[in-house]
């Protein structure tokens, strides 16, 4: 439902919503970094990919299960080791929430 439902999506996202990611353009070589995302960027950049997305970028899903509240989902780009981010999932009372976002990609 995460992934088809943008209104759902919108519900379960704790905003500002954390998000590392490797600035290529930094120098004198690509650093890490770290922002804040609001509700209204989130929806510009479409931060999570739809099953859509997916397909159409070759993404391949893996659920980690850390612990009994917290999960992973990882996604990596086939045949290419430039795309990998991390979404970070927190169990509350009622159901999940994304928490961080993790992108390494290059």
């Amino acid at each position: 439902m995460f992934e088809s439902d943008e209104t759902f999506r919108l519900e379960h996202v704790q905003f500002p919503l954390h998000v590392t990611y490797i600035d290529t353009a930094a120098i004198p070589e690509p650093a890490a970094r770290t922002k804040q995302v609001s509700r209204d960027a989130f929806i510009t950049e479409r931060l999570y990919p739809t099953a859509e997305t997916e397909t159409l970028r070759g993404l391949k899903k893996r659920i980690i299960e850390l612990t009994a509240i917290e999960t992973l989902v990882h996604f990596d780009q086939r045949d290419t080791d430039s795309y990998t981010v991390e979404y970070r999932f927190k169990r509350g009372r009622d159901c999940w929430h994304l928490m961080q976002i993790d992108d390494q990609s290059l």
